[in-house]
């Protein structure tokens, strides 16, 4: 839905891109400023040439799915500097059964979209720590990569990068260290600011569901209230919303070897972070941690389980070295048991992904056809209607008041004072109208309140704010014409300015570097 109605929005030459003027009964709907834009964007770049936004998705979901395994590879293969450990644990960040629950029960895309970067954050953060600090760059990549994809993932990698950094403490003394650190925490936000600024600006000058903590369920009671068991690691059933807790039978076995490897693998620093890592990360997705008392900024991932994901990859990691340690250790004896071994796990990796997408297919069978039909239902639909999409990115007014948005008509509501309207002209974001015979008038106007709406009175703009309905008010104290457009604000676009000059200097650093090179 958000994908086919920005497609729309951008072929309507429509900018900032933000705003859908058929959702919500043709009221408008914000369905791209609140939520990362990569999930939308790049879909909608390959459903020009797929001619379907169905099969564009498909193709995004399995380039995630690719890239994620890529990121995950090159990082290990940097931290442990044996391919057959970057394999595996690559295998096992790709095919857990939380991953597959994100794409085939969930359609998590913001989620498993950020399961790319995750890896290429680390990458980042070990380069500046460890490895060559040139390839600092890694961060920017990866950290813009994420906030453009999800925001929960996003406040869950500062989290842990944060810990990341305090295990390295001692290290910050190091050469350019904290320089490195700061002009990419500088570049993340100039190149994210065109998503960043108007997130931001709706949270200061607007009252939306989004930003609600009772009413998005962020609560830290309601966040203890969906931690899970222990059992519901082990368990390979569905749960009531067709999601897999499972951590799998490969990463069950790796864990298991742990005890054993511990002895061996402690002296590596990467191995210990990683396995603490995983374990807090594990404790999180249960009741045991005091989400209670958690800050509201880390209650922001509604389910504990969520943490799942973080769990994934920390441990694959600690899971490939415990088999490489396997696989050595059986090496004196016979080769081919240690391959044996590494084969085995991988094999059964994919057993247990099979298993879950047949699985998957009998709970709810889906083909291309019924797709498409969905599709062009979407795009050929005059009004979509409130409860065809979520509502969390309405007004706080409004998302406990559906039936007003449901009865309400397309024409301007006077809801004080008096006034005549005539001439009412609805096209999209364009509505015109003559007010006649007015006296101090509150007008309501048909069209739900975001920032970005331009009013004009016989030619003069004047200012607009929300009602108590959630929809967008003016004060009319003279008989005249009055033009209401969706123009975007100043500060809008100024983000889309400071991203794009951003964008330019880098490219241009980077050629101009290059010559340089070339020349010495």
């Amino acid at each position: 839905m958000r994908i086919v109605s920005v497609k729309e929005i951008i072929l309507d030459k429509i900018f900032p891109s933000f705003i859908s003027a058929k959702q919500m009964q043709g009221f408008g709907y914000a369905v791209n400023i609140f939520y990362g834009p990569l999930t939308t964007y790049i879909p909608i770049l390959f459903s020009f040439f797929t001619k379907s936004s169905i099969l564009g998705l498909k193709i995004f979901t399995f380039f995630t799915v690719l890239f994620s395994g890529t990121a995950m590879y090159n990082f290990i293969y940097k931290v442990s500097k044996k391919r057959i450990i970057a394999l595996i644990s690559a295998l096992i960040y790709i095919s857990a059964p939380y991953k597959l629950t994100d794409i085939y029960s969930r359609n998590a895309v913001g989620e498993y979209s950020a399961f790319v970067f995750i890896p290429i954050v680390f990458s980042g953060l070990y380069d500046i720590f460890n490895g060559n600090k040139k390839k600092h760059y890694l961060l920017v990549i990866g950290a813009v990569g994420i906030i453009l994809s999800h925001t929960i993932t996003t406040v869950y990698c500062c989290f842990f990068a944060l810990i990341y950094i305090l295990a390295n403490w001692r290290k910050l003394k190091q050469k350019d260290v904290l320089k490195y650190i700061f002009i990419d925490l500088c570049l993340i936000l100039l190149l994210t600011a065109f998503y960043l600024i108007p997130l931001v600006e709706h949270k200061m000058y607007g009252d939306y569901t989004v930003f609600n903590s009772y009413e998005m369920n962020t609560t830290g009671d309601y966040v203890w209230s969906t931690g899970i068991g222990f059992k519901d690691f082990i368990s390979s059933e569905f749960g009531k919303q067709e999601i897999v807790f499972s951590i799998g039978i490969v990463i069950a076995f790796c864990i298991c070897l742990t005890p054993i490897c511990f002895k061996k693998l402690r002296e590596n620093k990467e191995y210990l972070l990683f396995l603490i890592l995983s374990v807090l990360s594990l404790i999180m997705c249960t009741k045991l941690f005091p989400w209670k008392i958690m800050p509201n900024i880390l209650t922001v991932t509604q389910f504990a389980w969520r943490l799942e994901g973080f769990f994934v990859f920390f441990v694959s990691y600690v899971c490939a070295c415990n088999i490489m340690w396997l696989s050595e250790s059986l090496k004196d004896k016979k080769n081919i048991i240690g391959i044996f071994v590494i084969i085995c796990t991988i094999i059964c990796s994919y057993f247990g992904t099979a298993r879950y997408i047949e699985k998957n297919n009998e709970n709810g069978k889906s083909n291309f056809d019924e797709e498409k039909r969905y599709e062009d239902s979407i795009m050929k639909a005059e009004i979509i209607e409130p409860y065809q999409i979520n509502r969390e990115y309405l007004p706080v007014k409004l998302v406990n008041n559906i039936d007003y948005i449901t009865k309400r008509t397309s024409g301007v509501y006077v809801l004080d004072g008096r006034a005549l309207i005539v001439n009412q002209e609805k096209n999209g974001f364009n509505f015109t109208f003559r007010a006649e015979g007015v006296n101090d008038a509150k007008l309501e106007l048909p069209y739900i309140y975001y920032h970005g709406y331009t009013t004009y009175v016989n030619g003069k703009e004047i200012e607009n704010y929300e009602s108590e309905n959630g929809f967008i008010e003016i004060n009319l104290n003279e008989d005249g014409d009055v033009v209401v457009k969706y123009t975007g604000t100043d500060i809008e676009k100024a983000g889309y300015i400071i991203s794009a000059i951003t964008l330019l200097g880098i490219i241009v650093y980077c050629i101009t570097k290059k010559f340089k090179n070339r020349e010495k």
